[in-house]
């Protein structure tokens, strides 16, 4: 057995696979609940589902990143990492340079530099985008993805 599907395996037998109850803030800030799973997706650009994970409701999104990564890793060679918010975390960024993978993470509020500097000042007041920042909005991806689920 190749060493990297043993570290798989170990992952995957870290996550806990139990039905409970998980929750979670919308866009809305109304707190949602629900009893049961949690299905974790790694999308193609553009393209469905490449690899998928089931965890108990009570895992948060990003203690499935890095398991998922590296399945994803093992099907495809993929250059990006494209994630939101709950993804931004020294780990998963860690282990996304292992995989020598270009992270696309949105920061988390707290983790934002209060100021941005007068060069990207500028850029936002002139409209300018970076090429970048137009890859990250590939990640809606997942989203549309599950709101077809």
């Amino acid at each position: 057995m190749f060493p990297y599907v043993a570290q798989q395996e170990r992952m995957l037998d870290d996550l806990l696979k139990d039905c409970t109850v998980g929750c979670k803030k919308n866009l809305k800030i109304s707190t949602l609940t629900w009893t049961g799973y949690k299905l974790h997706m790694d999308m193609a650009n553009g393209e469905g589902p490449v690899s998928c994970i089931d965890s108990s409701a009570l895992k948060h999104d990003s203690q499935v990143a890095i398991p998922l990564v590296t399945m994803t890793r093992q099907r495809v060679t993929n250059c990006y990492n494209l994630m939101g918010s709950r993804y931004d975390a020294k780990e998963i960024r860690a282990r996304g340079a292992e995989l020598k993978h270009v992270p696309f993470t949105d920061t988390k509020q707290r983790n934002r530099i209060a100021d941005y500097g007068q060069e990207q000042q500028a850029r936002y007041n002139a409209g300018f985008t970076l090429p970048e920042r137009g890859r990250y909005q590939e990640h809606l991806t997942a989203e549309c993805a599950f709101g077809r689920l």
